[in-house]
């Protein structure tokens, strides 16, 4: 049952790729974009953003929730290609009125 949510390539300008991702309570779908310098999110149900979250540099490369109740949502940048000093840096985000999902535990042996 394979949909597409955002075309990224209709709707955001050259060199703005979906990288990392996770997913809220809700079942919204947060993106990093690399070359975008923001974190959108996505309801998977209406195929919008609903929420733009801007960062200080443009290689935003993941997301997950964290903290003791999964409200902080953390961000990671890389530095390739830039010289702005918060490039490859871990963002925390907090406020956000959201909450991540536990994770599945899994063992590799």
């Amino acid at each position: 049952n394979e949909s597409v949510l955002i075309d990224f390539d209709k709707i955001f300008e050259e060199n703005v790729f979906p990288d990392g991702m996770t997913i809220d309570e809700n079942g919204n779908l947060y993106v990093a974009t690399w070359g975008g310098s923001k974190v959108y999110v996505i309801d998977p149900i209406e195929k919008k953003i609903i929420r733009e979250i801007d960062m200080p540099t443009s290689q935003v490369t993941s997301v997950a929730f964290g903290g003791s109740n999964f409200e902080d949502l953390y961000v990671t940048t890389a530095a390739k290609g830039t010289q702005n000093v918060f490039a490859g840096g871990l963002f925390k985000i907090t406020g956000l009125n959201a909450k991540g999902r536990i994770m599945n535990n899994f063992k590799y042996n």
